[in-house]
């Protein structure tokens, strides 16, 4: 089965949907339960990716963990850039700057890392880290703080 197509959301295109709201054209009401759907969409992922991080741990597998991290904070970020600037943001430059604009420099730092040991973990993993072992645990607290976090901006 092929999988359903969506748009693409922009702020743009958002406000310009907006703006037709305004002058009767356009019923947001149609639109913004695809938003919402599409933000629990990215943080159920985001919950998985936890999960997997903590068995992908448990099993020995402290790189894939590392991985699996990073991923629970990217989409946790998606949702939150979405629900927040209704702006869809697939590009991890890209979304680390929207997060910097919305949710602080801290926040975009965080993510930025975290994608940065994803990298290193996927593919550099001898020259990455000294200790696979002790460095996933931490980027599995980060990841769920992160997401904790990005949570409640999300569904404010």
């Amino acid at each position: 089965m092929a999988a359903e197509h969506r748009p693409t959301f922009s702020s743009a295109l958002y406000g310009q949907l907006r703006l037709l709201a305004g002058l009767g054209a356009v019923d947001l009401a149609l639109i913004d339960p695809i938003i919402f759907e599409q933000v629990a969409e990215r943080l159920g992922k985001a919950d998985e990716r936890l999960a997997d991080a903590r068995a992908l741990l448990h099993a020995g597998r402290p790189l894939a963990a590392i991985c699996a991290a990073y991923y629970v904070a990217y989409h946790a970020a998606r949702a939150a850039v979405f629900a927040i600037a209704k702006d869809d943001v697939a590009w991890k430059e890209d979304l680390e700057k929207a997060i910097r604009r919305l949710l602080g420099d801290a926040d975009a730092a965080s993510l930025a890392g975290l994608r940065k040991a994803r990298n290193a973990a996927e593919y550099h993993p001898q020259a990455g880290f000294s200790d696979p072992a002790s460095e996933a645990p931490r980027c599995i607290e980060e990841a769920e703080r992160l997401l904790a976090k990005w949570k409640g901006a999300a569904t404010a």
